[in-house]
């Protein structure tokens, strides 16, 4: 029982940290597209 629980713990653990590298990929692109959007934008705007 006391293997078997300390698994849970081992694969939430596991589960978080994955969760967590994701949020900050989703982060990290979504500020990547934003400043790419930015750029785009001041390049039109002097043409």
């Amino acid at each position: 029982m006391q293997a078997k629980e300390m698994r849970q713990t081992m694969l939430l653990t596991v589960v978080c940290y994955y969760v967590f590298q994701l949020f900050r990929y989703l982060t990290y692109i979504r500020t990547t597209i934003s400043e790419i959007a930015t750029v785009i934008f001041l390049v039109n705007g002097y043409k």
